[in-house]
């Protein structure tokens, strides 16, 4: 790449649209405005989930056990102060128990907690406006509504795929033709 005179700067190797700085300053201003548009509709939404099937496994002292996960995503104001979400530890854990006592879970045990401040993705943006994701892992002791309630939900499942097995794989039983390979009629 050579430039031209010394006023004026005139790239030869690249294209006039690849050399545009306003086609730039537009594709970075999509780019932050997206990434701004995305992070305020997943700001202060929060994700739980329950793994409930260990195959008949259970903690030490013989107890089945249930592990619940909630992740919080929000906005924080100049790196720092709180935005949008609820992304405090205390505030989590707190909403946590809450739903497990709600089924009268018992015994709770935190196994992991984190959170991420994005203050780097998208400087200086993200200096101003920036995303945070929190994340709590809680092992819990279930009631025995809630054993119950997860033994019919395995149960449903497991006829499922039962089920779908049996129709991508039809039992084909010794002297019988299947019924695409029986004759339709006489020829």
């Amino acid at each position: 790449m050579s430039p031209g005179p010394s006023n004026s700067r005139t790239w030869t190797c690249l294209p006039a649209s690849v050399c545009d700085r306003g086609a730039m300053r537009t594709t970075n201003f999509r780019r932050h405005g997206a990434f701004a548009a995305a992070s305020v509709l997943l700001a202060s939404c929060a994700f739980h989930s329950t793994a409930t099937h260990w195959n008949g496994r259970v903690d030490p002292d013989g107890r089945p056990v249930f592990v619940k996960t909630t992740t919080n995503v929000g906005v924080n104001l100049l790196v720092l102060l709180p935005l949008l979400g609820n992304t405090n530890i205390d505030t989590m854990l707190d909403a946590t128990t809450a739903a497990i006592a709600e089924k009268q879970g018992n015994r709770v045990r935190v196994i992991q907690t984190s959170s991420e401040n994005y203050w780097h993705g998208f400087p200086p943006f993200t200096w101003v406006v920036t995303p945070v994701i929190t994340a709590l892992a809680v092992e819990y002791e279930p009631s025995a509504q809630e054993q119950v309630e997860a033994a019919a939900a395995s149960r449903q499942v497991e006829q499922a795929t039962r089920e779908r097995a049996l129709e991508a794989h039809p039992t084909v039983v010794p002297g019988e033709l299947p019924p695409q390979a029986r004759p339709q009629g006489k020829r």
